[in-house]
């Protein structure tokens, strides 16, 4: 079964609409903010969220369990954008909020088969997902660094899923079977990592960020070695598609 999502398109032209608009303000040198906002929260989990309501329900061989929140959740996004778009950030921000947590019930609830690695990584961005955009919220309030929501949804939403996805798509393009082993150690660093590192930006310890950091780049090494490991057995093609250079 091949499932074709309606929101994803519109959820792609959403996304690059928030990149001009980012684009646009750092051009003028306005708001900062905006910027952070609307190309983080804006153009990355769009266009992520626009790629997972197609790949995860064809992931699970079936289509969205509540497909009609899909578009509950794109038109909300798009409310949620035109609020930072006017740096109604309070408003926005809790409007994002509830946004998210449809995304994560619309996606969660969708997956029937939790063994395979990408979808372990696709459910742990996802929860990031939810966990920043309450930070974003909470930082509207002042309890929280703005930098702890931009970082939860950059390494645990964007990184997970991006990662999870290309542990499935780039063996599949070579016809190479991945290390089981390795991709589950790789889970387990995405777990014990990231919480010290946002723990790190919530302190504001600076020092404790620097040594997370460390963590986050062997996790990233640690990743492109698995990477290589498919590269090296590979038999055809002997050119690297162009996709996969990317």
């Amino acid at each position: 079964m091949f499932y074709l999502s309606k929101v994803s398109i519109p959820f792609f032209f959403l996304a690059v609409l928030d990149l001009l608009y980012s684009l646009a303000v750092k051009s003028l040198q306005l708001e900062p903010k905006a910027i952070w906002i609307t190309a983080v929260f804006g153009f990355i989990a769009h266009t992520i969220m626009s790629a997972m309501y197609q790949i995860v329900p064809n992931s699970q061989g079936k289509p969205l369990r509540f497909a009609w929140l899909s578009y509950a959740v794109l038109l909300l996004s798009f409310f949620a954008s035109l609020l930072f778009y006017s740096f109604q950030w309070l408003y926005g921000s809790f409007v994002y909020a509830i946004t998210s947590l449809l995304f994560a019930v619309n996606i969660l609830l969708s997956v029937r088969n939790w063994q395979a690695i990408t979808v372990k990584f696709i459910g742990l961005g996802t929860l990031y997902f939810l966990l920043a955009s309450f930070f974003l919220l909470l930082s509207e309030f002042g309890f929280i660094p703005l930098a702890l929501a931009v970082h939860t949804l950059t390494l645990g939403f964007m990184l997970n899923v991006v990662i999870g996805v290309e542990l499935a798509w780039i063996p599949m393009l070579y016809m190479e079977p991945l290390n089981i082993t390795f991709g589950k150690r790789l889970f387990y660093l995405s777990l014990f990592y990231l919480p010290i590192f946002l723990f790190g930006f919530y302190l504001l310890d600076y020092r404790l960020i620097s040594i997370a950091s460390l963590l986050v780049l062997a996790f990233s090494g640690y990743f492109l070695y698995i990477l290589y490991s498919v590269f090296s057995k590979r038999r055809m093609p002997k050119e690297i598609p162009l996709v996969v250079r990317y």
